[in-house]
């Protein structure tokens, strides 16, 4: 694609998406056709073929315009002209995402027959897996020859923009196929005092005998004698 868009931009689609869609629609019908398989009673395989097929072309489209964006804001080089060229890729592109993820698949009985999800989605891994080596070898090559800023910020903005395609697609693909990615953490449950083992327990507190017996002695305090106030001179207690 000529200018400053994805390697595989719009005129690649045009080859790719119908190989990519036959591709998608062959193994749903052998999935749906093999014996003994789940999704024999599936009728709705070349519908959600096409909103996959729309899916995929609205990501790399999107990711086109995107790119051409974060050029942009690295560089700031042709401003305006470029983000008037980065637009239609990202208008263009959600609406197809829109349509085939938002308007098409949710009608369809992908509930009972998930497979074209995770099909969508492998093909949507696949190829930012592809495009992310790719950038990431192209900027390793920009940085040590450094021919301009401008080129280095192309391969960059190639690179995070596929890794982004990565990361989102394998991580649907993940979801979908039932990948756990961080296991849960399971906290203990609380103790009641009952179920405290008995040796985290003090033995024999109190201790047997105590108080001892006799305590305190028979005649203690000692009684004011005579009746008389504490503290007066010659009684009881002495000063």
């Amino acid at each position: 694609m000529g200018g400053y868009g994805l390697p595989g931009g719009s005129e690649l689609l045009v080859y790719v998406m119908p190989q990519v869609a036959l591709a998608i629609y062959l193994v749903l019908l052998w999935d749906a056709r093999r014996a003994g398989s789940p999704a024999a009673g599936d009728e709705q395989l070349g519908v959600k073929t096409v909103a996959g097929a729309l899916a995929i072309t609205g990501v790399v489209m999107t990711a086109t315009g995107v790119q051409q964006l974060l050029h942009v804001l690295l560089t700031f080089s042709d401003f305006i002209e470029r983000i008037k060229a980065a637009v239609p890729d990202i208008a263009a592109g959600g609406v197809a995402l829109l349509i085939g993820l938002v308007v098409i698949m949710p009608k369809s009985n992908i509930a009972q027959y998930p497979k074209a999800s995770r099909l969508v989605a492998g093909a949507i891994a696949v190829g930012g897996a592809v495009v992310c080596v790719g950038g990431l070898a192209s900027l390793l090559r920009s940085v040590l020859a450094w021919p301009s800023w401008n080129q280095v910020a192309q391969a960059l903005s190639y690179f995070v923009v596929a890794a982004t395609v990565l990361a989102a697609g394998l991580g649907r693909l993940m979801k979908l196929s039932g990948v756990v990615v961080v296991a849960p953490v399971v906290r203990p449950a609380p103790q009641s005092s009952a179920q405290v083992p008995a040796a985290a327990q003090p033995q024999g507190y109190p201790p047997q005998g105590y108080p001892p017996q006799g305590y305190p002695p028979q005649g203690y305090p000692p009684q004011n004698p005579g009746g008389q106030s504490p503290g007066a001179p010659g009684q009881w207690p002495p000063p």
